[in-house]
């Protein structure tokens, strides 16, 4: 509809015509289209005794996998709204704007878009008709919904011919989304995991991790708006995640946020510093106005030796680390050895040894360091060890604990006559703790009597 026109000639022998209009423009397009793939398998065969010709007969048989099919039927439909308003300027030789005219316009206003698509798939490839697979026999709908609402600008140059009924354009429009509902993206093909599938994650105060960044969840996609088919990130809305463990517990927020929860049980033997699950993903959809009717029924998948869904994406490997381990995670299933060593006497010995697999909880006392000095007669103290002595170590690496000692001694309380002094003679004695009293070997002198022998240990050493 025109809203102002004007013609100006400022050089003889040009016409200049402007013109304002409100423009409406309605698209619309649909299609739909069918793909269908049957095999047969029969089989003729020929039976009957050959000096008999008249018992000759052929027959038909059906063969393993006869009647397999795969059929899709795709549906697309676009309406378009573009309401706005025009301005447009041409310039034409005077007298002849019927003849020919150039020039240029620029359309301004708001538009409003609705896409559909529909896909429905179903197949039967079994060899065995008595067995039913969901992974060879299934019937799925998809599709989704897509709405938009924004504002748009089209600019164009053109040359007509009203005479001769002709245009040629040449135009360029933007558009700018205001609002939306729906998406654009339909899921088109099974998502896939890229890139590592493992998530490492360390003890904090609170064990509460939002994993949604860290799953490399990929889709294949058909953007509606344009027909290409895209590959993008997958968003958490897209898919659930499910983890088979007493330690970690998945969550789903309103908003689709993915949450995991690490309770590890306290440090025991029965534990270790490397907690680890399969968290395994399955496509929903779940975007709105967005749907799938593909099957929640299991198959057997032998490769993976488990029974799982059609919409089963992948599974991923989380592996939780305590405080204090640390190590690479391809050394996981290595050992770690912890030794205790005592030192004493000028001389290191190993007296007992403990080996775990990376992670593993070990403790911090060993008894046999313990017994060990007892029976060599040395002095077992836990300020004497190289290191501060922790309950327990969870093991990441290779490690030896030393006990600096040395030996323990007893000394005695003498009591004797010293006949060369005519005098009662008490003394202290020290000797080692394994050692026994050689006063003989002291005092070569002969003593007439001990009336009093008395031994205590000590832990300092008499030089």
């Amino acid at each position: 509809m025109n809203l102002f026109s004007a013609t100006f000639m400022p050089i003889l022998p040009l016409s200049i015509k402007t013109e304002l209009n409100f423009v409406v423009n309605v698209s619309f397009a649909a299609g739909i289209s069918m793909e269908a793939s049957v095999l047969q398998a029969k089989g003729l065969g020929i039976r009957g005794n050959i000096k008999e010709p008249s018992s000759i007969n052929v027959y038909r048989f059906i063969m393993a996998g006869d009647d397999r099919y795969i059929f899709d039927m795709y549906a697309y439909g676009y309406l378009g709204v573009e309401a706005g308003i025009e301005g447009k300027v041409s310039v034409s030789l005077l007298g002849l704007n019927d003849l020919g005219s150039v020039g240029a316009a620029l359309e301004i206003g708001a538009y409003a878009d609705l896409y559909g698509y529909l896909h429905y798939h179903s197949q039967d490839m079994r060899h065995n008709k008595y067995y039913a697979s969901p992974k060879e026999h299934y019937h799925e709908l998809q599709g989704g919904i897509y709405f938009e609402m924004g504002v748009y600008i089209k600019i164009s140059i053109f040359a007509e011919s009203k005479l001769f009924k002709k245009k040629a354009e040449l135009a360029k429009q933007f558009k700018f989304p205001i609002f939306s509902v729906g998406d654009k993206y339909i899921y088109a093909d099974k998502p896939t995991l890229e890139g590592n599938t493992d998530i490492i994650l360390r003890e904090t105060d609170t064990n509460v991790y939002e994993i949604d960044g860290l799953i490399p969840a990929q889709g294949t996609y058909l953007d509606i708006t344009t027909g290409d088919i895209v590959t993008r990130q997958m968003s958490s809305s897209e898919f659930k995640a499910a983890c088979y463990s007493k330690y970690f517990k998945v969550s789903k927020s309103d908003d689709g946020k993915i949450t995991l929860t690490v309770s590890p049980d306290a440090p025991s033997r029965y534990t270790s510093g490397l907690l680890s699950c399969i968290l395994r993903l399955y496509y929903t959809g779940g975007q709105n106005l967005l749907f799938t009717s593909d099957t929640e029924n299991l198959y057997y998948d032998a490769d993976k030796g488990a029974y799982i869904s059609r919409k089963h994406i992948g599974d991923i490997g989380v592996y939780y680390y305590r405080k204090g381990v640390d190590f690479p995670l391809e050394d996981k299933d290595k050992t770690a050895t912890l030794k205790f060593a005592v030192s004493a006497d000028g001389r290191t010995e190993i007296v007992d040894t403990v080996t775990v697999q990376k992670g593993g909880y070990v403790s911090g006392y060993s008894l046999a360091v313990s017994t060990y000095c007892d029976k060599n007669g040395y002095i077992y103290d836990k300020s004497l060890f190289d290191t501060e002595i922790q309950p327990y170590y969870w093991l990441s690496d290779d490690m030896t604990i030393t006990l600096n000692t040395y030996t323990a001694q007893k000394l005695y309380s003498v009591e004797y006559f010293d006949t060369e002094n005519d005098r009662w003679v008490s003394e202290l004695w020290a000797v080692d703790y394994l050692d026994d009293i050689k006063m003989f070997d002291r005092y070569k002198q002969s003593v007439n009597s001990v009336t009093h022998l008395q031994a205590s240990v000590s832990t300092e050493r008499t030089v």
